[in-house]
Formats: C-alpha cells, structure tokens, sequence
C-alpha cells in the first residue's frame, strides 16, 4: 500500500475480541453452560472536499466456538 495522503480523506478502525462464558444458565431452551469467542471490528472512511461530503462504514461481527442452543445469541 502506498503511503499517500490525499486531503479531506481519512480511514479509522476498531477491532474488539472478546471471550465470554457463562455456567449455571437457568433459562429453558439454553444450555446451562457455554463460552465463545466474538470479534467485532469496524472501518470507517470519510471524505470530505469543498461541498462534496461522503462516507462509508463497514461493520462485521463473528462468533467462535459456541454450540447449538447457547444463551449468548438468539436461536436461529
């Protein structure tokens, strides 16, 4: 990627990863237990020139591990 700058552009992102479990789930229809990985991450470009404003967002979420019946989403 070239190191450019092109004025009234810019680009940022988030990235977040994140563990969670859960035991001891009292709900019916769920597992009692289960843990997951979940990454969200985000990019956002922006561009802004005289009377010509624009912009983009991108947003993508992913889950790993979970099993069929987990309580951290719905069901599908």
């Amino acid at each position: 990627m070239a190191d450019e700058v092109v004025e009234g552009f810019s680009i940022s992102g988030t990235m977040r990863l994140r563990y969670e479990a859960i035991g001891g789930q009292a709900r019916a229809g769920f597992n009692a237990t289960d843990d997951l990985l979940n990454a969200r991450t985000t990019v956002a470009a922006r561009y802004h020139g005289g009377r010509l404003e624009a912009a983009v967002e991108i947003y993508d979420s992913r889950v790993w591990g979970e099993r069929t019946g987990t309580p951290f989403r719905p069901a599908k």
